[in-house]
């Protein structure tokens, strides 16, 4: 056994799953998009420090789907919450870099 073996990755690319909990309720990077997990899609950003970091795409971060790649985003995680039918589900709140521009006149 003398030369090395070559290996290769099967699945997986190296990216970190990101469960949003009490102890890590925020996520703040840059939006990457989307990959195709095994039911939905994932959404991924990207942190300071290069990691990227894959979540689960509730129906609620659907709205990030319209955030151009490359904007920076946060997202806070408010809890679980109930609906009005008695259900429960989880809440987020999304913001996005802002660019400056404005419809509104500053008057």
């Amino acid at each position: 056994m003398g030369a090395l073996k070559r290996y290769r990755s099967l699945g997986g690319s190296g990216d970190e799953f990101f469960k949003f909990s009490e102890e890590n309720p925020v996520l703040e990077g840059i939006w990457r998009g989307t990959q195709k997990g095994k039911f939905r899609d994932n959404g991924i950003i990207e942190t300071p420090d290069g990691v990227r970091h894959l979540f689960t795409l509730s129906a609620m971060l659907k709205d990030l789907l319209q955030v151009p790649e490359g904007t920076g985003a946060k997202i806070h995680w408010l809890g679980r919450r109930l609906s009005k039918a008695g259900n429960s589900y989880h809440a987020f709140q999304i913001m996005v870099e802002d660019d400056g521009a404005s419809d509104e006149v500053p008057f």
